[in-house]
């Protein structure tokens, strides 16, 4: 059976049609593919410039750290500084506050040594150091001006020794020539005093 040029017309019309769809969508395809490449190329560019502007940030980010460091030290250099002037200031004061009280009392020690034969005068320079007693305690600062205390070395300078018969006073204070200091458990200055010390065998002992 023959086939016609007549009958196959439609047959490669069909063809013609089918190639140029398949054209037109090829086409479409490379179309799509440049606008698929040309969207990633702009994505990739808005990652670079977001990245740049993260960095951007984490570059201030660091300079503002750096910067909050160095006021943060030289806040804390300051703060320090002011705090030792402020020791040294108490420090000076509290030094030239002992040493005025630790002279007061010098002189009033010294009055009452000096006014032992007046009866009126040993109580009213007592009831002066009484009126003081408290104030002292409150501020931590004990004197050592009282006979019959027990001898120690660390408190007491033994400069002169009495002899003593009964074992009673043995090594405690007998008399303060220069009273002392303690303040908050320093010594500050030891008094000078004489002590009681007993012989043994008609030989002095020579303990202080």
């Amino acid at each position: 059976m023959l086939v016609t040029k007549k009958a196959l017309a439609p047959i490669l019309r069909a063809g013609e049609r089918c190639a140029e769809q398949l054209d037109a969508l090829q086409r479409q395809a490379k179309d799509a593919a440049q606008t698929v490449v040309e969207r990633l190329q702009a994505v990739d560019q808005a990652i670079g410039r977001h990245d740049m502007a993260i960095e951007d940030m984490l570059e201030s980010l660091e300079e503002w750290r750096s910067d909050a460091q160095a006021q943060s030290d030289r806040l804390q250099a300051a703060c320090e500084a002011m705090n030792r002037r402020d020791e040294e200031r108490a420090q000076r004061n509290e030094s030239v506050l002992l040493s005025l009280v630790m002279r007061c009392h010098d002189a009033l020690f010294a009055l009452r040594r000096a006014a032992q034969a007046s009866a009126d005068w040993s109580r009213q320079l007592d009831l002066v150091e009484d009126s003081l007693l408290a104030e002292r305690r409150l501020a931590g600062l004990e004197v050592l001006d009282r006979p019959g205390e027990p001898f120690s070395p660390d408190l007491y300078e033994a400069v002169s020794v009495i002899d003593l018969a009964s074992p009673e006073d043995d090594l405690r204070i007998a008399e303060i020539y220069t009273c002392g200091y303690v303040y908050k458990g320093r010594v500050l200055r030891r008094a000078q005093a004489a002590v009681y010390q007993r012989k043994t065998d008609g030989k002095e002992d020579t303990r202080p």
